[in-house]
């Protein structure tokens, strides 16, 4: 699901490539009195119509328009607003998000306490968000959804912490 069948770039001619442009994510930044030093980027960015879709560590995301193809621009970040001390010390692995999926005009997304979110992609504005995993016993979400039909498929992380795994599907017209 995170494989582009794109046939431009291939073995005789990946050598030129070359950095044409640069973003620096703000998520980066580590939590005051956390246990957690920093932060990482895992996500892949999912690209849609000249437009990047992509998480930083706290599970903030950006939509960055890259249509000119010469400098990328934020159109707007959703904030998920998570305690990051408390996060820094539940997470298991570090600090991290590993991104969105795109669903009709929503980007459905996951923060590190638990919450789904469905995202509007033009506004930024949060359309709706359920708790979906229980950080109260170690369950905390890093994964990116995976969205069949009208589903948005998650499972938890902290197996570290003996979680029980388990997936879940949440109705994404409804959430």
């Amino acid at each position: 699901h995170r494989f582009g069948n794109l046939t431009q770039i291939n073995a005789a001619n990946v050598r030129g490539l070359k950095l044409t442009m640069q973003l620096l994510l703000a998520g980066q930044t580590r939590a005051e009195g956390g246990r957690q030093g920093s932060t990482r980027l895992e996500g892949t960015p999912i690209a849609e119509d000249g437009f990047l879709y992509v998480t930083d560590g706290w599970g903030g995301v950006y939509k960055v328009d890259v249509r000119s193809g010469k400098r990328a621009d934020f159109v707007w970040k959703m904030d998920p607003a998570i305690d990051k001390v408390w996060a820094g010390d539940v997470a298991c692995c570090g600090i991290n998000n590993r991104g969105v999926a795109l669903w009709k005009d929503q980007v459905i997304s996951v923060a590190l306490d638990g919450r789904m979110f469905a995202i509007n992609k033009d506004s930024g504005q949060v359309t709706w968000e359920r708790r979906v995993a229980d950080p109260a016993i170690a369950e905390t979400l890093t994964a990116a959804p995976l969205v069949i039909g009208d589903l948005g498929i998650i499972g938890p992380a902290g197996g570290e912490y003996g979680i029980r795994g388990w997936l879940e599907a949440t109705n994404l017209v409804s959430g």
